[in-house]
């Protein structure tokens, strides 16, 4: 990893929420109205030699979720505008989602970004719910963790596992979040990735 993209991703996450909704209406030339982190979190052969092969921790999502009921992802979460940074939600979230503590974070994984939907209550005045969509851009980076004995919330969450890349095809997760677990199991397969501070 160059020096240059290392400092972008420590900037990446001392970044407020407002700061970087407004980098991504420059760079990215679109805006998003919900910003969101994830945390994936790996056990490795390199750290535990009784794996053949590296695992991620998904959580199955509650079965009474208003977005993707029942479906595994990697622990994260909507960044507040409470929250000083990035990196402060980030640690925050995790905290919440497993109860774990954030060492550090080692790599910056490529944006999710997709649309939600839902219908209001409150009936336009042609008597049609009306549907509103926002906009969300997921910033998800490699962390390192205290304990790898993970407590999903259950205010959230209905549990969790630790996923080798064959159980990622027998889970119900989305394409995105699949393809995301899948090129992170195959970056720690190689090597362990190269840490920046937080």
């Amino acid at each position: 990893m160059s020096c240059q993209l290392a400092e972008l991703r420590k900037s990446i996450l001392a970044l407020s929420r407002e700061q970087y909704l407004l980098y991504a209406s420059i760079v990215m030339k679109q805006d998003f109205d919900k910003l969101v982190v994830g945390a994936a979190i790996i056990q490795s052969p390199a750290t535990n030699p009784k794996l053949d092969e590296p695992l991620i921790l998904l959580l199955r999502r509650n079965a009474d979720e208003e977005y993707y009921p029942d479906v595994f992802e990697i622990p994260g979460g909507k960044v507040n505008d409470i929250d000083p940074s990035i990196g402060d939600a980030l640690r925050r979230e995790v905290q919440e989602e497993t109860d774990l503590a954030v060492t550090r974070v080692l790599d910056m994984l490529p944006d999710l970004t997709y649309v939600t939907e839902k219908a209001l209550l409150k009936r336009n005045s042609d008597g049609e719910e009306k549907m509103v969509k926002k906009s969300c851009i997921q910033l998800s980076f490699t962390v390192d963790v205290a304990s790898l004995n993970f407590r999903p919330n259950p205010a959230e969450h209905s549990g969790g596992v630790w996923a080798s890349k064959d159980m990622l095809n027998h889970l119900k997760m989305t394409t995105e979040m699949r393809r995301l677990a899948y090129m992170t199991l195959n970056r720690d397969a190689g090597c362990r990735l190269r840490h920046f501070l937080m």
